[in-house]
């Protein structure tokens, strides 16, 4: 089915008096609407951390993070990040893009940033991590997991395993 508009107007130039008609198709309007409609995913980031002790036992923490992301179709790339502290010296980071055209989600740009140091506040990054890109179908989920450490100054018991999880709804 075709929409029709018409459009009465004045140039403000000439002064005259003129008449256009648009035509556009309904798959134009249809994909226009598609394009304007949210998307929503959902999931779960765990962080299973130890914390390297030099006197008595390391410390062991797990969070489990629920994740729900949202966008527009067709919109600009949203970014988000996660993160999780343990025994007071340790944070770990998750930081991924999303963007959704069409029905398909693009998850990309996944990268995790292990910092330890005096405090959980600490910008002494000590191990990187990454994932790479997926495309997530609608009824879809993707799992990913990836470990981060202080490679830095050599200790693997300072360490983080990231299990990442996204469903595009």
């Amino acid at each position: 089915m075709n929409r029709t508009v018409r459009v009465l107007g004045i140039s403000a130039t000439t002064g005259v008096l003129f008449l256009g008609v648009l035509a556009q198709s309904a798959t134009a309007t249809a994909a226009r609407a598609t394009s304007q409609q949210n998307w929503h995913a959902t999931g779960t980031v765990v962080f299973d951390m130890m914390d390297y002790e030099r006197f008595g036992r390391n410390e062991r923490c797990t969070h489990r993070i629920p994740i729900s992301n949202t966008g527009r179709v067709g919109g600009p790339a949203v970014n988000h990040w996660y993160f999780g502290k343990c025994g007071g010296e340790i944070r770990t980071e998750i930081h991924y893009r999303l963007q959704r055209s069409g029905h398909v989600l693009t998850l990309d740009n996944i990268s995790i940033r292990f910092f330890e140091g005096d405090s959980a506040e600490t910008n002494a990054l000590k191990g990187v991590g990454s994932m790479p890109r997926s495309l997530i179908w609608p009824g879809q989920s993707v799992t990913k997991q990836v470990r981060v450490q202080n490679d830095v100054d050599r200790v693997r018991d300072d360490r983080t395993v990231v299990t990442f999880t996204l469903r595009n709804r």
